[in-house]
């Protein structure tokens, strides 16, 4: 696997650790760890932050 595509992985696991559940020290590991190109990078974080924003009672209009 490429850096780069590992990279947007885990730096999206980091930025949603409440959706992801990593384990310590193994992000890898996590719940949902994404199976996908580059591509949907947008599209997964977008939802992340749609999906944290109704869990905490906010609504986000796009």
């Amino acid at each position: 696997m490429s850096s780069v595509l590992q990279d947007w992985r885990l730096g999206l696991i980091a930025a949603h650790p409440d959706l992801f559940h990593p384990p310590a020290g193994i992000p890898e590991g996590a719940e949902g760890y994404p199976e996908c190109g580059p591509g949907w990078r947008d599209l997964i974080d977008r939802c992340c932050v749609r999906n944290n924003a109704q869990r905490s009672g906010f609504f986000i209009d796009a």
